[in-house]
């Protein structure tokens, strides 16, 4: 994940993320205009309190919405697609582990995100606000113990079930599909279907 982006003086930067407060100026506007998507998930991790080694990680998941969407944008990269989450300013409760949260859309904010005309200031504002604190739940895992896709152990990394059917339930909701590069197929964000 994440966007090369290729300025003015011909060099690539590997941007993980594209900020809220970012989308109109000169790394982002045209993608924000033109490659909005969508970046389905189940959850996501940051790094927990405590001393280097020791801290684990909080898996922050999204009350009653067992999948969910993050805000994101994409860019072609030579014969692919490279894509990047947007980030916002976190609510009170995540602030605590980092100064930055992923963009939640909800299902009509997801259609909104995808639609076919460039977003408006106003509009771009209002879809990038954070969750409230009570909207997630969290869980503290211990130092390298990770939650996965499919539901078995795997080394020290526990796989969580049906993630992947329930993501293909959603695309056809959506009408949306994916990128079908089968080298990449895992990394790339959902496209309106054409």
């Amino acid at each position: 994940m994440g966007c090369a982006h290729h300025g003015e003086r011909r060099w690539r930067q590997n941007l993980p993320n594209a900020r809220s407060d970012k989308l109109t100026g000169y790394t982002w506007r045209y993608a924000t205009k033109e490659r909005r998507c969508l970046i389905p998930a189940t959850g996501y991790y940051e790094p927990g309190l405590g001393p280097v080694g020791a801290k684990g990680e909080i898996l922050f998941i999204v009350k009653e919405r067992p999948l969910f969407f993050f805000a994101g944008l994409w860019e072609p990269i030579g014969d692919t697609r490279a894509f990047t989450m947007v980030t916002t300013e976190p609510n009170d409760f995540v602030r605590q582990f980092h100064d930055r949260m992923p963009v939640v859309l909800s299902d009509d904010q997801a259609r909104e995100w995808l639609g076919d005309t460039p977003l408006a200031d106003d509009q771009l504002q209002r879809l990038c606000r954070g969750l409230p604190a009570e909207a997630l739940d969290h869980e503290t895992l211990p130092p390298k113990l990770r939650i996965t896709k499919t539901g078995t152990k795997q080394g020290n990394r526990i796989k969580k079930p049906g993630a992947i059917m329930e993501i293909i339930n959603v695309l056809l909701s959506f009408g949306l599909a994916e990128t079908r590069d089968a080298r990449h197929r895992q990394h790339q964000p959902l496209l309106p279907a054409t």
